[in-house]
């Protein structure tokens, strides 16, 4: 049994009975629609690349967790759920999708762990904390479109500045077209500010990818 909800064009969320299973994010086309979206499919139980993202931020110790865009809430479900002491800061600029995220992913009502913040991500970034966070996770894709801010100089610049000596920028892309184009224009914008820059493509979920920039 699934309740879907729809978000503007996108379908972003859906939610079985139990959360038992992974949470992975399939692209699927409605009949009834003209325009494409995504769902999240609670029955598979292929690890998708917000659960890749997840063990690997829990593997590195990561605590203090700043997520730049909420996708289909999926992020802070897993993280919240996977690590009882890990703080999350979620960001977003939609009040729909705060809305689901709250109801249908994870409430941050009386939980220390979560707190949504309705804002631009590139606003946020430029009035952050110096040094406030392990971990910046950024999943700031609408549909195949990629927001041009990611690549700008003074955008990865701010994000810099609000990661912790050691910690790392997380960017998860869903990029179908001109993958290689894209992958490489980012890795060459994030490897003038971060120490070092990894690109991982998402097992079985190809044109995903994720790029890992350390500082």
């Amino acid at each position: 049994f699934f309740q879907i909800l729809y978000c503007g064009n996108e379908l972003v969320a859906s939610r079985p009975i139990q959360f038992q299973n992974i949470l992975v994010v399939y692209d699927a086309k409605d009949q009834s629609r003209t325009t494409p979206h995504s769902y999240i499919d609670f029955s598979r139980k292929r690890i998708g690349p917000a659960s890749e993202i997840v063990e690997h931020i829990l593997q590195k110790g990561f605590r203090d967790i700043l997520l730049l865009g909420l996708g289909g809430a999926a992020m802070p479900f897993l993280i919240t759920d996977k690590c009882n002491d890990c703080v999350v800061t979620a960001i977003d600029n939609s009040k729909d999708a705060l809305y689901i995220a709250r109801q249908y992913g994870k409430s941050d009502q009386g939980n220390y762990q979560l707190k949504y913040i309705l804002e631009d991500a590139e606003d946020y970034v430029k009035s952050g904390q110096d040094k406030s966070h392990d971990v910046v996770i950024a999943d700031l894709s609408v549909g195949v479109q990629i927001p041009d801010f990611i690549y700008d100089p003074s955008f990865i610049a701010n994000v810099h500045r609000l990661i912790k000596d050691r910690g790392q920028y997380i960017v998860m892309l869903y990029m179908p077209n001109n993958v290689d184009h894209g992958k490489m224009k980012l890795y060459a914008a994030l490897s003038r500010t971060f120490i070092s820059v990894a690109i991982k493509e998402t097992e079985h979920y190809n044109p995903h990818f994720i790029l890992v920039a350390s500082k």
